[in-house]
């Protein structure tokens, strides 16, 4: 039975694709669960729900968890979502770092739950993945490449409203980067 088959069932099928190395699977097994690893030997690094969830190389979010975390954080980056929300998992489970809001919140300790539960729950989808917007955004402005994120013109932190008018398609880490630098301190909610 595939991993995260709720998930699957849910968001699938999986697009982009990139395999993952086995230098990489085996740097990662000690730091993140064995579902996870299990599901890159699998599938690999996908988008799914036509690119709102990305599963992730941890090792190209590396300065982004430096920036907004810091050097001493031992934060692992497995997912994010289309408009750049980061799924980070370190000793005490999966947080959610929203880099519009300067928010991180724990969600839990058990990564299957956090697949086949939280990505599932339309609530969770609506409410803070931001689906319906997704959904417009997507057919205004076409679809990702794996190393690009939709965000607002100008920031939340700016000003910015957050409407469909607002977003631009640009580049994942370099907007992570730009939010980080605007934010004080990230808030835990």
């Amino acid at each position: 039975m595939p991993q995260f088959a709720e998930f699957k069932k849910k968001h699938g099928p999986a697009s982009e694709c990139r395999a993952v190395p086995a230098k990489t699977l085996s740097a990662y097994r000690k730091k993140l669960p064995e579902p996870l690893i299990a599901d890159w030997e699998e599938s690999g690094w996908c988008a799914y729900g036509k690119g709102l969830i990305w599963l992730v190389d941890p090792d190209d979010f590396k300065p982004a968890v430096r920036e907004w975390l810091g050097s001493a954080t031992k934060g692992t980056v497995f997912a994010r979502s289309a408009f750049g929300h980061l799924l980070v998992w370190n000793s005490e489970g999966a947080h959610l770092l929203d880099p519009h809001y300067g928010t991180i919140a724990k969600l839990i300790d058990d990564v299957g739950l956090v697949f086949n539960y939280s990505l599932c729950s339309a609530r969770y989808l609506n409410n803070v993945l931001e689906q319906k917007l997704f959904d417009k955004a997507l057919k205004k402005l076409g679809p990702l490449a794996h190393d690009e994120c939709y965000g607002f013109e100008p920031a939340l932190a700016l000003g910015g409203d957050g409407t469909l008018k607002t977003l631009r398609k640009v580049k994942l880490l370099e907007q992570l980067s730009l939010l980080a630098q605007l934010t004080d301190e990230l808030k835990r909610v």
